[in-house]
């Protein structure tokens, strides 16, 4: 099973193919030693949008439009911009000492559990576009990427050992 084939339930649940199309395409993507999913996305049957959402549906996770999000100072100071870089993550809200935390991949249980606990507060994972995601920290992080980057790389080394 590629990375994200066990998306097949949640992608058929959801109406975003049938499970005649995910049989047709299984020996090719098997044959090609490509994921069904990734198949389904060269070929145009499904887009990122019903990745994010099947993601979501799996985890039990809301989706979040960050196009609809307003990012003040306020909140953007809620994640410091190394961790935000370094988990991919944005915040969407934030409700007294609860914060609402975009991911793309909601599957990064290390990502929760250390955002969780580093930014003492508790946080809500809803689900967002990792291209949306990348936009917010390009626009409102900007100045944490080498260091979101290097933490990602030394967490990478530190999990190998």
């Amino acid at each position: 099973m590629k990375k994200d084939d066990y998306l097949r339930d949640s992608l058929l649940s959801l109406g975003r193919l049938s499970i005649d199309t995910w049989e047709a395409l299984a020996p090719v993507a098997k044959s090609a030693d490509v994921g069904v999913v990734d198949l389904l996305l060269l070929r145009g049957t499904i887009n990122q949008i019903d990745i994010v959402h099947a993601r979501a549906n799996h985890f039990g996770f809301q989706m979040a439009d960050l196009r609809e999000v307003e990012y003040a100072p306020e909140l953007v100071a809620t994640i410091p911009a190394q961790l935000a870089w370094c988990y991919q993550a944005v915040p969407v809200q934030k409700n007294g000492d609860l914060v609402v935390v975009a991911l793309a991949d909601p599957a990064d249980l290390n990502a929760i559990d250390n955002l969780n606990r580093l930014l003492n507060v508790g946080i809500e994972v809803f689900v967002a576009d990792p291209d949306e995601i990348l936009r917010i920290l390009y626009l409102h992080y900007a100045a944490g990427e080498a260091d979101g980057a290097r933490m990602l790389a030394e967490s990478a080394a530190l999990a190998k050992e």
